[in-house]
């Protein structure tokens, strides 16, 4: 019999085990202290569900252009749906001493904005030195963006602002709201449509007055924000938007 490959993330907030498929493969969310006995004899359960399901992601990351092997490639564009910014990544070989390379942008408010990278002509930096100058650099633009949105809806809704906010590349979470009012968002939220981006917002800013998931949570949730059900439903599609070499 195949083994299934997975990975384990325990939260606190989990009251049950939870499968995940992402780009990056299976990932099973579980309570605290959840044994691993418990976790390989429900992934053993789901084999026919998790085949399908990693069958999904791989025909939704073909369509949009994402090929086999695509986590270990270097990312030739970045479409940045939630604030409408298409990238486009250029290596420059330049005069400089081995192993050193920068990236700066070009053309910022032009319509093909260039991420140019710039290295050594004689030693092309590896793959992982690029994706990691990439992510450092997505970062930046969504501290840029994402941290006002959420401020900017706090405020349409009559919500609480946030004590604090924060920015990460979380392995399954879009966001989470903890109990001293602060907010932290994912940096993928920007490979996401806007529509999407608000919904997590208007949810994560609800969870400042509801902590759980109870019927004053949804009904606040749902005055809210009216299309919460069907954002939700297409959440679950989402994460096949975020590049595979973003998820490594």
């Amino acid at each position: 019999m195949d083994t299934v490959g997975y990975q384990v993330r325990e939260s606190r907030r989990a009251r049950r085990i939870r499968l995940e498929m992402t780009p990056a493969g299976l990932v099973v969310v579980v309570p605290c202290g959840t044994s691993a006995a418990a976790v390989a004899e429900l992934v053993g359960r789901h084999r026919e569900w998790i085949a399908g399901a990693a069958r999904r992601v791989a025909e939704r990351q073909a369509a949009l252009g994402v090929g086999a092997g695509a986590a270990a490639a270097v990312p030739d564009r970045l479409e940045l749906r939630a604030v409408g910014e298409s990238w486009r990544l250029e290596l420059r070989p330049e005069r400089m001493p081995a192993g050193r390379c920068h990236l700066f942008a070009e053309g910022v408010r032009s319509p093909q904005p260039v991420l140019a990278l710039a290295h050594a002509a004689a030693a092309p930096p590896p793959v992982t030195a690029v994706r990691a100058l990439v992510r450092e650099w997505l970062r930046r633009r969504a501290a840029a963006a994402l941290p006002e949105w959420l401020r900017r809806t706090a405020r349409e809704t009559a919500l609480p602002e946030p004590a604090r906010i924060r920015l990460g590349f979380q392995r399954s979470r879009w966001g989470s709201c903890a109990r001293d009012g602060g907010i932290s968002l994912n940096v993928k939220l920007l490979f996401l449509p806007p529509e999407l981006v608000s919904h997590i917002f208007v949810h994560e800013l609800c969870h400042q007055l509801h902590m759980d998931h109870g019927a004053g949570f949804h009904r606040l949730l749902r005055r809210l924000d009216p299309a919460a059900a069907r954002r939700r439903l297409e959440l679950r599609r989402a994460a096949a938007l975020v590049p595979a070499w973003c998820e490594v």
